[in-house]
């Protein structure tokens, strides 16, 4: 259960005892095996027995999802936080949902606000192509829908999981 004290909040295990040593700002729940929670405008995540899993505290962040959370390092970036508490990713417009072990990622040029491209992370952070697509899809039996630009007209095609494309 959660509860506020007189200058935070905390849990408390089945047996009415605070669960951490220590107070939060704000706890947001648990998902993905993690406690999401705020101390001082900033985000990070505790595990069960309440430790704190990354060294670095972030400006906001998403709940775990397949072993992963997204969240804002430096000037609306965004990464990708792994269960030990590593950065495996950064420096991102946007983190997509992780589907089948592989995250939409974006990336805007800034020369127009809807000039975004698209590619995938993979659970190690890296690109999985070199190819920067117009849209991608989700990651489905061993492949994703994406699209490109290929002489001057959009192009359909599918990418698998090591980033070739299927038809060309």
């Amino acid at each position: 259960a959660k509860v506020s004290l007189n200058r935070g909040w905390n849990l408390l295990n089945s047996q009415g005892e605070l669960l951490f040593s220590k107070e939060f700002d704000f706890i947001y729940g648990f998902h993905g095996g993690f406690f999401k929670v705020e101390v001082n405008k900033k985000i990070n995540y505790l595990d069960r027995e309440g430790n704190i899993i990354s060294k670095q505290w972030f400006d906001s962040g998403a709940d775990f999802q397949e072993g992963f959370a997204t969240v804002v390092v430096v000037d609306h970036k965004q990464g990708v936080l792994n269960k030990e508490g590593t950065l495996v990713a950064k420096g991102f417009d946007y983190v997509g949902f992780w589907h089948n072990g592989f995250a939409e990622v974006r990336m805007n040029d800034g020369t127009n606000p809807t000039n975004n491209k698209f590619n995938f992370i993979n659970t190690e952070g890296k690109l999985i192509s070199d190819t920067w697509f117009n849209w991608v899809g989700y990651f489905q039996e061993g492949y994703a829908p994406v699209e490109r630009d290929f002489r001057g007209h959009k192009k359909r095609n599918f990418i698998d999981e090591k980033g070739q494309l299927l038809l060309d």
